[in-house]
């Protein structure tokens, strides 16, 4: 097999540059350095896109989505400023039809929802939310109101219409909340490609809808370049709830699809390590 790697300094090519090899070298060493950089900082905010089409033959329905979850506000790990640079993210995101923000919002303090509730008010499109269970375990009641004031519709089991044969449904958390899967979809038009927002994967084996989005699990939040020792740090940091979806994307077949994201908040330890945070434009 013939490489394609540069001539270096001392070979004897004819017309090789030796300081076009170093060149590429030092872009090399700044290469992984860079991606060893992203792996451990928890401050670059990562975009990802899925394309899942929900038209016939393959086409999209022409919906945007932007998705956000896990923000655990909190005046040490993810401050107000983090809020806003999250937000700044979510802007930056063109022709958005709905962000969705798959629950969480505080830590380990519900207070932290009176600072951070208004800062969403900011994001430039219709914005929809469900509860996490770290929602429920400080106050679910004092989160809701201040979402609600914030011009943010929260979906506690219940559903809208986004637009004709399009639906969203939010169902409650299952660790701490009231899921009531059916309840959550009681009424829509069932032949509506229907997008769940349930904060824990588990959620998603209570139905077959189109799409179910998730959060909860922070991937894993560490995820070590070892796959052995990965799977098994990973594992320590899944919480209750977390299987059989615990990141990213998964086609279930028949038409039905879970995505699970990564988040952009901490839970324990105030690190990510391979698990950046992400924002998440899922186009349908």
């Amino acid at each position: 097999m013939s490489s394609s790697r540069p001539p270096s300094p001392s070979s004897s090519s004819a017309g090789a540059d030796p300081e076009f090899g170093r060149a590429v070298e030092h872009d090399q060493r700044r290469r992984t350095f860079t991606s060893l950089y992203q792996r451990a900082s928890a401050d670059i905010i990562v975009t990802r896109k899925v394309r899942i089409p929900g038209g016939e033959n393959g086409a999209l329905l022409g919906h945007r989505f932007v998705v956000a979850t896990d923000m655990h506000a909190r005046d040490d790990w993810f401050p107000e400023a983090s809020v806003h640079e999250l937000v700044r993210h979510i802007n930056a995101v063109d022709d958005v039809n709905a962000v969705v923000l798959v629950g969480d919002f505080v830590g380990n303090d519900a207070s932290a929802i009176d600072w951070s509730a208004g800062i969403y008010a900011d994001i430039n499109a219709p914005t929809y939310a469900t509860l996490g269970n770290h929602d429920h375990w400080t106050d679910p009641v004092r989160i809701e109101r201040a979402l609600t004031a914030s011009g943010i519709d929260v979906l506690t089991n219940r559903n809208i219409e986004l637009a004709p044969g399009l639906v969203l449904a939010g169902i409650d958390s299952c660790w701490g909340g009231t899921a009531n899967p059916e309840l959550a979809l009681a009424g829509k038009d069932p032949d509506a490609k229907t997008v769940v927002l349930g904060h824990e994967p588990y959620l998603a084996t209570k139905h077959n809808e189109f799409l179910h989005i998730a959060g909860h699990t922070h991937s894993g939040q560490v995820r070590l370049p070892i796959p052995v020792l990965g799977n098994v740090l990973t594992r320590l940091y899944m919480p209750r709830y977390s299987q059989p979806f615990p990141r990213r994307f998964y086609n279930r077949g028949n038409g039905s699809y879970v995505y699970t994201s990564a988040g952009v908040g901490y839970s324990t330890i105030n690190w990510r390590f391979a698990t950046p945070p992400e924002i998440v434009i899922i186009d349908i």
